[in-house]
C-alpha cells in the first residue's frame, strides 16, 4: 500500500489519515449551522461557475481546448483570500460541478478538484 515497508507505518498512515478527516469534517459541521457560510459558499459557487463561463466566451474556444487565461483561478484566489478560506467549499463544489458539466468521468472529476 503506497510503498509503506511495515504494517506499523500502514496504521500510522491511516490513522492520521483518519484524523485529519475527522478534522476537516468536524470544521465543516461547525460551520454549516452558519447562514453566512451557506451564503459565502452559494455566491463562490456561483462566481466560480460565471467565471469559467465568461473565460470560454472571451477566448471563443471550445470547452475541450486548453486556455491560456484561467479567471476562475483569480476568483478562487480573491474568495479565499477575502473570506478566510469560508469560500474554498464553494469553489471546490464549482470546480466539482464545471468538469461534471463537460463530461468527464467521476474520477476524473475529482481529481481535478
Amino acid at each position: 500500500m503506497l510503498g509503506y515497508e511495515s504494517k506499523y507505518e500502514q496504521l500510522v498512515f491511516k490513522h492520521r489519515l483518519i484524523n485529519v478527516v475527522l478534522s476537516v469534517w468536524q470544521l465543516i459541521a461547525q460551520r454549516l449551522w452558519s447562514w453566512r457560510f451557506l451564503v459565502t459558499t452559494a455566491i463562490a459557487v456561483m462566481a466560480y461557475l460565471e467565471a469559467a463561463t465568461l473565460s470560454y466566451a472571451l477566448l471563443s474556444l471550445d470547452r475541450g481546448d486548453a486556455l491560456p487565461l484561467w479567471l476562475p483561478a483569480g476568483v478562487a484566489f480573491a474568495s479565499g483570500f477575502l473570506t478566510n478560506h469560508m469560500a474554498l467549499p464553494g469553489i471546490v463544489l464549482g470546480d466539482l460541478l464545471l468538469t461534471q458539466g463537460f463530461g468527464a468521468p467521476l474520477w476524473e472529476t475529482v481529481g481535478s478538484a
